[in-house]
């Protein structure tokens, strides 16, 4: 299970890359 584990880590240091990119987002408005 070492692939699945890299393949959760990527995912995680992507997660954190998008939320350091955008400190605060808009809250999306409601139609």
């Amino acid at each position: 299970m070492k692939l699945n584990m890299k393949f959760c880590l990527v995912l995680l240091m992507v997660a954190v890359m998008y939320v350091a990119a955008e400190p605060e987002p808009e809250p999306e408005p409601h139609e």
